[in-house]
């Protein structure tokens, strides 16, 4: 005898309308059962549903706005006695969606479960209440709290971190966050209207939109909902790499690597010590870090350099350098652009605690300022043309003397030189 698979089959399908949007996701789910498609239990899951396979019917689905609760709470379930009245009325709890729960029945005399609007208006007004809080956190953790910190990267120096993250991936960035905040913004204005039907005693549940209008808003929600998640995806996954390209140093070589390709655009520490006598010898000092070069390009900026030296110069009078030299390097697009960047790395520093300016005669360029930054490391920002460098030199132990204004004044002349 053969046997027979009594396992449920399900199908899986996209909604035609956001949670928000009650009357149409009551009509696609009704539609759905009239098809043999029943929805399963929990069964939105990620902007997915799930539907069991049954004999078509005639159901009626309706959704109840949370009256309390968290919307991120995907395990939340009405209160037993809301389901035990529900069943008595002839209806079932089925799944949850967004800011509603979502009942079923199959009883063509089964009354409705609220028949004043004025009572599932008091449930709406407090969907409408937290909806307004998490719109009102968006703004606050993405604009107002970093804005009034004055510490987020992205918001003080925002030209920088734009170079740092990537053009494109920045962009892409400030899209994904832009749909998010434009999503919340519709959804808070549609629940305010939901609710004002409501409190002026208006029923819903049957929508009078055409076949024609509702296939285009059937068609731009799924094609909307897919472009969101796609990119997300892409997002996420492009940040990860990022992420991980950045904090593993992938990009990183060895400082004798890359001169043996590349001519440096700045001074090194050989030449720095080269001002105050003749170079005799020269010894890299390996500490498990520094003496490496971190390149990479960008549509706003096509140079950019990360440079660490550490290291020993000896003269031939028999002095010494040691020390270590960190330049940040940058030739952007435009002179506009590189001013704006020299100001950013100023203020950042200036934000940082410790700092101090230094009064020292500058090198005679565009922008030029001398400070100890937050380590006490003095430091010069130059900009000239589209050029900007920050350079840090700090000396160990040196018998030779090398002032501030003589190693900045190397590093300004090399600028000017290259225009």
């Amino acid at each position: 005898m053969e046997k027979r698979n009594d396992a449920p089959r399900y199908r899986y399908r996209l909604p035609p309308c956001p949670a928000y949007d009650v009357e149409g996701t009551e009509r696609w789910l009704s539609e759905m059962a009239a098809q043999g498609l029943m929805l399963a239990p929990d069964g939105f899951f990620f902007g997915i549903v799930t539907l069991e396979e049954s004999e078509p019917c005639h159901a009626r689905y309706r959704l109840e706005a949370i009256p309390k609760g968290s919307f991120f709470d995907d395990n939340a379930t009405p209160d037993a006695e809301a389901v035990e009245l529900a069943a008595h009325y002839g209806w079932e709890y089925v799944a949850k969606r967004g800011e509603f729960y979502i009942y079923r029945t199959v009883q063509e005399d089964a009354r409705e479960l609220n028949t004043d609007p004025r009572v599932r208006a008091l449930a709406m007004k407090a969907v409408r209440a937290r909806q307004r809080g998490y719109l009102f956190e968006w703004l606050w953790w993405l604009v107002l709290y970093p804005l009034l910190q004055n510490r987020a990267l992205v918001w003080r120096m925002p030209l920088l971190a734009t170079l740092t993250l990537g053009s494109w991936l920045s962009l892409f960035t400030v899209l994904i966050v832009g749909w998010l905040g434009i999503r919340a913004i519709v959804r808070t204005v549609m629940l305010e209207r939901l609710y004002r039907r409501l409190s002026r005693g208006e029923t819903i549940g049957d929508g009078t939109a055409d076949g024609t209008e509702r296939a285009r808003r059937i068609r731009r929600h799924r094609i909307c909902s897919v472009t969101r998640v796609t990119l997300t995806v892409i997002w996420a996954v492009w940040l990860s790499v990022w992420t991980l390209y950045w904090m593993t140093d992938q990009g990183e070589v060895p400082m004798e690597e890359y001169i043996e390709e590349e001519a440096l655009p700045f001074a090194s520490l050989a030449e720095i010590a080269s001002c105050a006598g003749e170079v005799a010898e020269y010894r890299a000092i390996r500490y498990g870090f520094g003496n490496t070069v971190k390149a990479w390009q960008d549509p706003l900026a096509p140079v950019n350099i990360d440079y660490c030296e550490i290291a020993e110069v000896k003269l031939a009078d028999g002095r010494s350098v040691e020390g270590a030299l960190y330049v940040t390097y940058h030739e952007t697009v435009s002179p506009a652009l590189a001013v704006l960047l020299a100001k950013e790395y100023h203020r950042g520093d200036r934000a940082k605690k410790n700092y101090g300016e230094l009064g020292v005669d500058l090198p005679k360029v565009s922008y030029a300022v001398a400070y100890l930054d937050e380590v006490h490391r003095p430091t010069v920002l130059l900009q000239e043309g589209n050029r900007v460098m920050r350079v840090s030199f700090y000396a160990y132990s040196s018998s030779a003397e090398i002032p501030i204004e003589r190693w900045a004044q190397i590093f300004a002349d090399g600028m000017v030189s290259h225009k």
